[in-house]
């Protein structure tokens, strides 16, 4: 299995997690969990830029990339999810 399957696999464990995560949200707390996906994924985004002003001193840009990409295909998932009344994957 290559690098990038491997990340890929991650990327969809890690999606099913989230998706299974507690009941599904029904219609009144839609809007919940559209605000929680939202703030899980700015927080994503904000580590990932924290994250790099730690190189080269405490990461390697190796790792902060891998976490860059991360962040954004978790970010693009979550937003393609809110709004639709649960999460599938």
């Amino acid at each position: 299995m290559s690098t990038e399957q491997e990340r890929d696999l991650f990327l969809l464990k890690f999606q099913n997690y989230l998706a299974s995560e507690g009941p599904k949200p029904i219609v009144d707390q839609q809007a919940s969990a559209d605000v929680k996906a939202t703030t899980v994924c700015r927080n994503l985004g904000s580590l990932s830029d924290y994250a790099k002003s730690l190189i080269p001193n405490l990461l390697n840009e190796e790792d902060v990339q891998l976490l860059s990409d991360f962040s954004e295909k978790l970010q693009s998932w979550c937003k393609s999810q809110v709004g639709q009344g649960t999460i599938q994957v």
